[in-house]
């Protein structure tokens, strides 16, 4: 008892010490403050509260911990080494004690040998030594490019080459080891430097080795670890390649004086693009087998991307090396089989793979469109056909495996179809050939409509991101626009060849035709709508009842005259009215279902 009061009055005491000696320090502060507004002299900021010493001894040997074992000096100082190192070869080159040739050598040889020790140390399990195969692969490149550059020692063939050894030796490295740094280095620092050498006079068939290396070798880096940049990277170097490529060799064959061939290697373009288009082609399907749950956003856009830039490039090149693109037109075709063919196998053998179906299908679907163009030409008509017919295939395909990414893709097919025919003249009057257009608008109409009721009878699935941005399916309007312009279309062909037989193809009567079409076709749209009580389509009748109206007022009574006005306002007269009964009839079955919803209220359950 007698120590517990001692501890406590101990306890006490050092208490009323520590509030003594902070009484103690406030009064010496205020007094410091008191005698600077003697002095007139500004108050000396108040000093910052510091960390206690035990956090501020913690945080530095954090830092001191961390500095140890991610070995950042111990790198620093290799670096600096081998700079050092290279700088000394640099400096006696350009004073002439050794020849450039010799000097090319040895930093050559350097190079090799930072590699090859980079390896050795690694097989040792020293894995902070990955520094040495990062800095012998850059050195490698800079010395290559100096070699041919500024010493003009070597050729840009031998160069290619000798970046085309960098390439494998480090990236062998860098998967042997599973060390995404040097990859990555191993990958991106010849594929540059492969660009840069006397751009843009490439050597291009070499340099096109080099870049198919380095699309292999960043696919195999993908098992490394998070390296989809890479691969997204490499594809957009290798574009930029095959683009000045293409443009260069397109240039040549049509102007030869202006482009030399040195270099170009023309004939080898097409063997080089077929090789690159099917290594991306088998490198998705590849994947898409391998990967049951889904394909990442690489390997998505890989199939239609892979598409695109190798019939744009084939284009380019073989329309002045042949003279036609007819054959171009029969790969396409090929190319949107095989495709096709892939995303139906997923099908069958992955119920789940939508990424994938979704994927290999859009890129059958864009194959198709491409091939159309190149196999008939003046292809309007054609186009359209094909294309509206894939579009309705796309939709079956989309309701069938319940992928949301091809019902957006049909929908966007179908609205781009109605656009090519709106704005490509498919509906200009009078046609070549009324039969054709006349068809192809019918079939653009068609389906339209047979898609728009397809997505009303099979909507998207729930929970999937298509019915969770257009839970009401607002989007399904887009194509009854285009089936009901379409229609309008067709039937404005239809008057002019009517006016033009009956010898009565005056501009009025043409002018306000168009008008009692678009009426006519409201009154019709209402009817439709108040019978299936489809909202979308009574928007839509309204929006051309709109149109009608604006066009018979504000056009045909300023330029229009005699019978066909006549008939112009009249059926605008009968649009306003049947606009008119079918909206007194909303508001009455409107009014009804309230006062019936009022009565089941009172009557209570």
């Amino acid at each position: 008892m007698v120590n517990h009061e001692s501890r406590s009055v101990e306890e006490r005491l050092a208490e009323v010490l520590q509030v003594v000696r902070e009484l103690t320090r406030r009064i010496d502060e205020f007094g410091e403050r008191l005698g600077a507004l003697e002095v007139g002299s500004p108050r000396p900021p108040s000093p910052v509260a510091a960390a206690p010493p035990g956090e501020q001894l913690a945080s530095a040997a954090a830092m001191m911990s961390w500095v140890g074992q991610s070995r950042v000096l111990q790198r620093i100082a290799m670096v600096s080494f081998v700079l050092v190192l290279a700088l000394v070869l640099r400096t006696l080159t350009d004073s002439q004690w050794i020849g450039a040739g010799v000097g090319v050598a040895i930093g050559i040889l350097y190079s090799g040998v930072l590699l090859a020790l980079g390896a050795w140390l690694l097989l040792r399990h020293r894995r902070g030594q990955r520094v040495l195969p990062i800095c012998g692969a850059i050195l490698l490149c800079s010395v290559a490019l100096e070699a041919h550059g500024r010493f003009k020692l070597i050729s840009a063939e031998t160069v290619n080459w000798i970046l085309i050894a960098d390439l494998l030796v480090a990236g062998a490295i860098g998967l042997r080891f599973r060390m995404g740094s040097i990859v990555s280095i191993a990958v991106l620092a010849p594929g540059v430097s492969a660009l840069i050498i006397g751009f843009p006079n490439l050597r291009f068939p070499t340099a096109a080795a080099l870049f198919l290396f380095a699309n292999v070798v960043a696919h195999l880096a993908r098992r490394v670890g998070r390296l989809q940049w890479l691969s997204w990277t490499t594809f957009t170097v290798t574009l930029c390649f095959w683009f000045l490529w293409s443009l260069k060799a397109r240039v040549h064959l049509l102007r030869p004086e202006s482009v030399p061939a040195i270099g170009l290697g023309v004939t080898w373009f097409v063997p080089w693009l077929v090789v690159f288009a099917v290594l991306y082609a088998g490198t998705a399907m590849k994947r898409a087998l391998a990967t049951p749950r889904g394909l990442d956003a690489f390997h998505s856009f890989l199939p239609t991307g892979n598409v695109m830039w190798a019939h744009s490039a084939a284009a380019a090149v073989l329309g002045p090396m042949t003279g036609g693109l007819t054959g171009l037109g029969t790969v396409a075709l090929s190319a949107a089989a095989t495709h096709v063919a892939f995303a139906a196998l997923l099908w069958r053998r992955l119920r789940l793979h939508a990424t994938g179906i979704t994927s290999f299908t859009l890129a059958g679907a864009v194959a198709l469109a491409l091939a159309v163009p190149a196999l008939v030409a003046e292809s309007l008509l054609v186009e359209v056909v094909v294309l509206s017919a894939e579009a309705m295939g796309l939709a079956w395909f989309a309701a069938v495996c319940g992928s949301p990414g091809l019902r957006l893709c049909a929908l966007t097919l179908q609205v781009v179809v109605g656009g090519l025919a709106l704005f490509g003249g498919l509906y200009a009057a009078p046609p070549e050939s009324l039969a054709a257009s006349l068809g192809a608008a019918l079939a653009l109409a068609a389906s339209g409509g047979w898609q728009y009721a397809h997505d009303r009878r099979h909507p998207s699935p729930e929970g999937s991101w298509f019915a969770r941005v257009d839970p009401d399916r607002h989007a399904g309007i887009l194509l009854l626009w285009t089936s009901a312009l379409a229609i309008f279309g067709s039937m404005r062909l239809v008057l002019d060849r009517v006016l033009t037989v009956l010898d009565a193809g005056t501009p009025d009567a043409f002018q306000c035709g168009q008008s009692v079409i678009l009426n006519g076709a409201s009154i019709a749209m209402l009817a439709w709508g108040m019978r299936t009580r489809n909202r979308q389509v009574m928007v839509t009748a309204g929006l051309v009842a709109v149109a009608g109206g604006v066009k018979v007022l504000g056009s045909d009574l300023m330029s229009a005259s005699g019978l066909p006005l006549v008939l112009a306002v009249f059926s605008f007269g009968l649009a306003a009215a049947a606009g008119s009964i079918v909206l007194g009839r909303l508001q009455r079955s409107g009014a009804g279902a309230h006062a019936a919803a009022g009565d089941d209220a009172r009557r209570g359950p």
